[in-house]
Parts: structure tokens; C-alpha cells; sequence
């Protein structure tokens, strides 16, 4: 999950660590709950609404 501050609807999109686009979803709420089947590993997530953009690194468990 990660953090929306802006509470926007919007997109999240989700890279591999070799930059490489591997998914997208969208939310609706403060919070990003990403709902593909990702495997092991870390991505960095970009999640794009009307205010702002917050790019995080997530690590896949």
C-alpha cells in the first residue's frame, strides 16, 4: 500500500527495477493498494493524479 496524500483519484504505475513498465491500476482513495499478481522482487510505483506525483519503491514479498 502507499500513501496518497493528495487523496486524488488517479494511477499508479508500476516499473521494474530495469525500468521496464510491468503494470497499472488505478485508485480511487488516500490509499494505493496495487491488486496485480507482481512477483518477488522491487518496483518503483509512480502514482499520477490531477495535483501531484509520488514516486515510491516497494519491495514484493
Amino acid at each position: 500500500m502507499i500513501d496518497n496524500l493528495s487523496a486524488e483519484n488517479g494511477e499508479a504505475l508500476i516499473y521494474d527495477m530495469a525500468g521496464r513498465k510491468v503494470g497499472q491500476e488505478k485508485f480511487f482513495s488516500e490509499t494505493i493498494t496495487m491488486f496485480g499478481d507482481y512477483p518477488t522482487g522491487a518496483y518503483v510505483v509512480r502514482a499520477v493524479s490531477n495535483k501531484e506525483t509520488v514516486t515510491k519503491r516497494i519491495i514484493v514479498q
